[in-house]
């Protein structure tokens, strides 16, 4: 997954335009089988982006609706477990 930084672009924030930086995220689909991609919006201060991991699991299974996942910021671990069907 290749993470790019676009130009900034601008946010009408109470009626006040404000710039902010902007990010595209693209994953290439290298076959035909189903993928899944994971989005984590997670705010933060200053110039670096906190350090963020996902990682799957024993017996997580996106296509059958049970999540098992572990997810790390700045090496702070959370389970995350769900069954969705």
């Amino acid at each position: 997954m290749e993470r790019r930084s676009l130009s900034r672009k601008s946010v009408l924030f109470y009626r006040n335009e404000r710039a902010r930086p902007a990010f595209v995220f693209e994953k290439q689909k290298t076959s035909t089988n189903p993928q899944t991609f994971i989005t984590i919006l997670y705010p933060y201060s200053g110039n670096t982006a906190p350090a963020i991991l996902v990682k799957e699991n024993a017996g997580n299974d996106f296509a059958g609706g049970h999540l098992n996942l572990s997810l790390t910021i700045n090496s702070k671990v959370k389970q995350i477990k769900a069954n969705l069907k």
